[in-house]
């Protein structure tokens, strides 16, 4: 049988406020989505909140996954 997996976006205004964004369709619209959020204000905790066969996993991105190709350059 093949995971159920649903993924959203945990943002933290001012990290103090969450919020839950989503659902995307994929992990890749996530990423795009916490990108965007990084861009507008720097101070806010973003997390990844993934539900696989019903059951919430938390985890966090990697700084270097939050950068866009601009910033790389």
């Amino acid at each position: 049988m093949k995971n159920k997996e649903e993924y959203y976006l945990i943002r933290i205004f001012g990290d103090v406020y969450p919020f839950i964004i989503g659902p995307f369709g994929s992990d890749d619209e996530r990423l795009l989505s916490a990108r965007t959020a990084r861009e507008s204000i720097d101070e806010d905790g973003l997390y990844r909140l993934d539900i696989v066969n019903g059951k919430p996993v938390i985890d966090s991105f990697s700084g270097g996954e939050l950068m866009n190709e601009k910033d790389s350059l």
